[in-house]
Order: C-alpha cells, then sequence, then structure tokens
C-alpha cells in the first residue's frame, strides 16, 4: 500500500470512528471479502455462515471503536486478528458442546453399491467403538483431523495446545488404535 494509502486508511478509520456514515459504510463494503475468507478459512463447515458473517461485521464496529492506530498496527490486522479469536473461539465451544459423530462417517465412505455401504457403515460402528478406547483429548484429535478435516495447525488452534502437542496426540492415538486392530480384538474384550 502506498504511503498516501496508509493515509487514506487511516483518515477513514478515524472518522468511522467518529461516526460518520459514508466512512463507516466504506470500511464495512471494504472488510466484507476479508470477513468472508475469514469465516470461509477458520470454519470452512459451518453451518450458520451468514451469521457468523454478520458477527463478523459487528466485532468490526467494535474494532472501529477499539483501534489505537498509535500502536502501529494496520487496522485489517488488528480486525482480522480479533475476528479469527471469534471465530475460533465459537468453534471451539461449538465443539465441546457438539462433537461431530462418528455414525455419521459412512456419509464419507457411501458408495453407489450397497455392499459397499453396508461395509463403509459397519466399520463407521467398529471405528466409533475403537475411539471410545482413546482419552478424550486422543479421541478430539482424531475426530477433528479425519471428521472435521482440520490440519494440525487448525487442531492445535481450536482446541488451545501446541502443535507438537497435536502431533503426538494423533500419532499416539493411531499406534493404539492399530494396535486394537492388529489384535483382532474386540471392544468388548477390554
Amino acid at each position: 500500500m502506498t504511503k498516501g494509502g496508509v493515509c487514506m486508511e487511516r483518515d477513514l478509520i478515524r472518522r468511522a470512528k467518529a461516526r460518520e456514515g459514508e466512512a463507516v459504510a466504506a470500511v464495512a463494503v471494504g472488510m466484507e471479502r476479508l470477513i468472508r475468507a475469514t469465516v470461509r478459512k477458520v470454519q470452512p463447515f459451518a453451518k450458520d455462515e451468514e451469521n457468523l458473517i454478520g458477527e463478523g461485521f459487528l466485532i468490526l464496529m467494535e474494532c472501529i471503536d477499539d483501534y489505537d492506530e498509535s500502536k502501529g498496527v494496520p487496522f485489517p490486522f488488528y480486525f482480522r486478528k480479533r475476528f479469527r479469536y471469534f471465530l475460533m473461539d465459537d468453534l471451539k465451544r461449538s465443539l465441546r458442546f457438539k462433537m461431530c459423530p462418528v455414525e455419521d462417517a459412512a456419509s464419507f465412505l457411501a458408495d453407489d453399491d450397497v455392499e459397499e455401504e453396508a461395509l463403509g457403515e459397519s466399520r463407521a460402528r467398529e471405528l466409533a467403538a475403537m475411539l471410545g478406547l482413546l482419552s478424550p483429548q486422543e479421541e478430539q484429535v482424531i475426530r477433528l483431523f479425519y471428521y472435521g478435516s482440520l490440519s494440525l495447525s487448525e487442531v492445535a488452534g481450536v482446541l488451545g495446545l501446541s502443535y507438537q502437542t497435536v502431533a503426538n496426540t494423533k500419532s499416539r492415538a493411531l499406534r493404539k488404535l492399530r494396535g486394537v486392530y492388529e489384535a483382532g480384538q474386540t471392544v468388548d474384550s477390554f
């Protein structure tokens, strides 16, 4: 961004902070793309994407009021960071209360062939029972990584853990699951 663009941005934010209607509208229009992209990146499977976008605009208004340009942080970076924290918190809260059911895993495995579908459902039920053998943290990591399609970094952000902890937890959980599967043990034998 050119030096003139930075001055123009600062002036626009100052005017929006003073609640000038045109300036507030210009900031909102200018940030809409960032809001939508951030929602899609942090919560790609959100069922209420439009609600999250609406929350983004509310947070944008709060950020305009709270922004302190003397800190030297450009407004878009300040807003994006704050909005990402909100989205991560929202995702974390929703996952605590409503984990992605493993029984739905069969829909990922379903094929046109009925026999394949039955086998997929059977394996999904078997996997659901096996996940019960894991610690709660291991189970969350496996669910988020495989069924939530989150990267290890995203899982770390959602659970508030370091990347290394998540990677180690995933490896440990897979070793446990592999051990149970290779031993041919059933869940009832534990």
